[in-house]
C-alpha cells in the first residue's frame, strides 16, 4: 500500500468516529429540550443547585458521592442558567472530544503507525452509538468522566517518555477526580492501580519497574482513599438511614448476574436484544477473544523479545480490562434485579442488558481489542505484512459497514424519538402551570416511598427565583380557552351540539355494556370506545383538535384519549393525553387537545375508565380549534 493511498485510507478511518460525534451533536442541538429530566429536578427541590457549600457537593445521591458533578452542574447553573440544550451540548464535546483524543493519542504512541492506529481508532464508534449518557439527565454525563481521568492517569504512568515534577502531582489528583466524579470511577481507578502495580513488577526490571511502581502506587493510593471515602459515605451511612430503595443486589454465584452482565457487553457491540441467541453467541465469542488476547499481549510483554511498545500495549490493555470488568461487577451487583418480574428467563435478561447506557465503558476496550490483534499479528512472522495489512483494511471497512448498518450514526431517530418521548410530559407540564395549585405528572419528577407523583411546584418555584432557562419555556399563564362561538363538527349524543355537527359512524364498545340513559358499566380493566367522524377530510386538514369528553364516574380514576396522525399505524401513549377524574356524583367536561402538523386520521379511541365500574357518557364532541391553510 503506497503512502499516499495509507494516508488517505488513515483520515478517512479517524474521520468516521469525528462524524458520529458531530452527528449526535448537531442532533441533540435539533431535537433537545429545555426542561429538567427526573433526578435534575432534586437540585430545584432543594433549592441548591448552583451552590458550592461542601456539605451539599458531599452528599451521597444514587448510591454515589458526585461533588465533582455537582460543582460542575453549578457552574452551569450560573452560566448558563442551567440551560439543558447547551449544557449536554458542552458536556458531549468535551467529554466525548477528550476520550476521542486520548484514545488516538495512546493508540499512535503505542502502535507507531498511522493507518493500524486509525484502523484500532475507528472501532471508538462504539463509544459514540446513540442511547448513552446524552439526551435525558444533564448530569448523566458524569458517570462517563471518570473514564477522562483514568485514560489520561494511564498516559502518565504507562506511556509517558518523560518524567516531570508535576507528572507526581497529576497522577494522584487524577485518581482522586476520578474517584469523587462517581463511585464506579473510585473502584475502577482502584483496580487499575493495582493491576498497573502488578503488572510493573512482573513485566520490568530496574530503574523502568522503580517508576512506573511508584507511579502506580500514587494512582492506586488516589483509588483507596477515593473507594473507602464512596464506601462509608454513600454506601455504609446512606443505608444506614433507611433511604435506599431496596432493591436486593445480584451476586456472580447467581445466572442471572452473568446473563446482565453479557447483555451490557452485547448492547456495546451494537448487537440486537430482538435475537438473543446469536448475539448472545457473537458476546461470548467477543469475551473469549479479548481474554485471549489480553493473555497473549501480557505473554508478550512478559517475554526477553518484548519492546517498550508491546509492554505499553499490555499496561494499557491490562488495565482497561480491570477498569471494565469492575464497573461492569458494580453495574451487574445493582441492577440485575432491578427489572419487572416477568422477566425471568435468562435470555430475557440477556436482552434486558441492552437497556440504558451502562455499556459505555465496555466500548473503550474494543481499539484495544483491535490493537492486541495488530500487534501480535506483526510479530508473527509466516504472515506476510502487505497481505495481513490488506486484510485488516478490508475487515476494518466492512466492520465500518455493519456499525452503520446497526445503528451506529443513527443520532437523529434516537434523540427525535426521546423527545416524542418527552413532549407528553411537556405538555403535562404547561398544563398543569395553567391550572395553578399543584404541579401532579407521572413521570416528571423522581417518586417518593408513598407518593409515585409528587408534587414538583415547589421545585418549579425554586427554579422560577433561580432564574433557570427552562421556566422561559413554561410559564404560569392562564388557560387558553376555545372560542365560544366555534361549534364542534362531531358530536356523539348532545342533541344540541349534533345540530352544528355531523354525526359519524355508530361508536364501537370494547368491554362496556349499555344500561341506557348515556350509563355503561365497565366489564374490564381495558374498556374502550372507538369513534369515527365521518370526516376524514376535517380530521386530514386540522392541526389542533380538541376534544370533550363529558363524564362520571362511580370511582375516582383516569379518561384517556389516543388519537392517530395521518401517518400513524397504531394507537401509542405518544399519541394520546390522560387526565383525572373524581368520584363526584356530576358530570365533568374533559379537554384533550392534540398537536398534529400532519392532520388526523378519523380515528379517535377514549378510554374512559381503567377499572370495572359504573360509568356515564353524556357526549363525545370534536373541534377543529386549528387547521391547515
Amino acid at each position: 500500500m503506497t503512502d499516499r493511498y495509507s494516508r488517505y485510507l488513515s483520515r478517512f478511518l479517524i474521520a468516521l468516529p469525528v462524524l458520529s460525534l458531530a452527528l449526535g451533536a448537531i442532533a441533540w442541538l435539533r431535537y433537545g429540550m429545555d426542561m429538567p429530566f427526573y433526578d435534575d429536578w432534586r437540585g430545584y427541590y432543594d433549592g441548591n443547585i448552583g451552590s458550592f457549600d461542601p456539605g451539599y457537593l458531599f452528599r451521597a445521591t444514587n448510591d454515589t458521592l458526585a461533588p465533582i458533578g455537582f460543582a460542575l452542574d453549578a457552574v452551569a447553573q450560573h452560566l448558563l442558567d442551567g440551560n439543558s440544550v447547551a449544557y449536554q451540548f458542552l458536556s458531549m464535546i468535551l467529554v466525548l472530544g477528550s476520550l476521542l483524543l486520548l484514545q488516538w493519542k495512546l493508540l499512535q504512541k503505542i502502535l507507531g503507525n498511522n493507518l493500524q492506529a486509525a484502523a484500532c481508532f475507528s472501532l471508538t464508534v462504539l463509544m459514540l452509538q446513540p442511547g448513552s449518557y446524552w439526551g435525558l439527565e444533564n448530569l448523566a454525563y458524569c458517570q462517563a468522566l471518570p473514564l477522562v481521568f483514568i485514560l489520561a492517569a494511564l498516559w502518565l504512568i504507562v506511556c509517558a517518555d518523560d518524567i516531570r515534577g508535576w507528572h507526581w502531582v497529576a497522577i494522584p489528583l487524577l485518581g482522586l477526580l476520578a474517584g469523587l466524579t462517581y463511585i464506579s470511577g473510585a473502584f475502577a481507578a482502584l483496580a487499575a492501580g493495582v493491576v498497573l502495580l502488578v503488572f510493573a513488577r512482573s513485566c520490568y526490571t530496574g530503574e523502568a519497574r522503580r517508576l512506573l511502581v511508584w507511579r502506580a502506587a500514587l494512582f492506586t493510593v488516589a483509588g483507596a482513599i477515593t473507594v473507602a471515602a464512596q464506601s462509608y459515605l454513600s454506601i455504609w451511612k446512606f443505608h444506614a438511614k433507611g433511604t435506599h430503595l431496596g432493591i436486593p443486589l445480584a451476586w456472580p454465584n447467581e445466572p442471572q448476574f452473568w446473563m446482565f452482565y453479557l447483555g451490557k457487553i452485547g448492547r456495546s457491540l451494537l448487537l440486537s436484544p430482538d435475537h438473543p441467541k446469536s448475539s448472545l453467541a457473537i458476546t461470548l465469542l467477543a469475551c473469549i477473544a479479548a481474554i485471549g488476547i489480553g493473555l497473549a499481549v501480557y505473554s508478550r510483554a512478559r517475554s526477553t523479545e518484548a519492546t517498550v511498545q508491546d509492554k505499553r500495549l499490555a499496561g494499557i490493555y491490562i488495565s482497561l480490562s480491570a477498569v471494565v470488568f469492575v464497573y461492569l461487577m458494580l453495574v451487574a451487583a445493582g441492577r440485575t434485579n432491578f427489572r419487572a418480574p416477568e422477566i425471568e428467563r435468562l435470555l430475557d435478561i440477556y436482552a434486558y442488558g441492552f437497556t440504558r447506557f451502562h455499556f459505555f465503558w465496555v466500548t473503550l476496550l474494543w481499539p484495544w481489542v483491535a490493537a492486541g490483534i495488530v500487534c501480535l499479528a506483526r510479530r508473527a512472522p509466516r504472515i506476510r505484512r502487505p497481505v495481513a495489512q490488506w486484510s485488516g483494511v478490508m475487515l476494518v471497512l466492512l466492520l465500518a459497514g455493519l456499525m452503520a448498518e446497526s445503528g451506529a450514526y443513527d443520532h437523529m431517530r434516537a434523540h427525535r424519538e426521546t423527545l416524542a418521548e418527552r413532549l407528553p410530559l411537556a405538555h403535562c407540564l404547561l398544563d398543569e402551570l395553567e391550572k395553578g395549585g399543584e404541579i401532579r405528572c407521572l413521570g416528571l419528577v423522581p417518586p417518593g416511598f408513598t407518593n409515585l407523583v409528587p408534587d414538583a411546584y415547589p421545585a418549579y418555584l425554586n427554579a422560577l427565583k433561580l432564574g433557570a432557562s427552562f421556566v422561559r419555556y413554561f410559564p404560569i399563564l392562564p388557560r387558553a380557552k376555545r372560542r365560544e362561538d366555534m361549534a364542534p363538527f362531531y358530536a356523539m349524543n348532545d342533541a344540541d351540539a349534533a345540530a352544528n355537527a355531523k354525526t359519524g359512524d355508530k361508536p364501537v364498545l370494547v368491554q362496556l355494556k349499555p344500561v341506557g340513559n348515556n350509563g355503561f358499566r365497565a366489564v374490564g380493566g381495558d374498556p374502550q370506545i372507538h369513534v369515527k367522524t365521518g370526516q376524514p377530510q376535517t380530521m386530514r386538514q386540522c392541526t389542533t383538535l380538541d376534544v370533550d369528553v363529558i363524564i362520571k364516574a362511580s370511582l375516582s380514576d383516569m379518561v384517556q384519549v389516543f388519537f392517530l396522525p395521518t401517518r400513524a399505524l397504531e394507537y401509542s401513549e405518544q399519541n394520546s393525553v390522560r387526565l383525572p377524574i373524581s368520584d363526584e356524583a356530576m358530570f365533568h367536561t374533559l379537554n384533550f387537545r392534540f398537536e398534529s402538523q400532519t392532520g388526523f386520521q378519523d380515528a379517535l379511541r377514549i378510554d374512559p375508565v381503567t377499572q370495572p365500574q359504573a360509568l356515564a357518557v353524556k357526549d363525545i364532541r370534536v373541534y377543529c380549534v386549528r387547521r391547515q391553510p
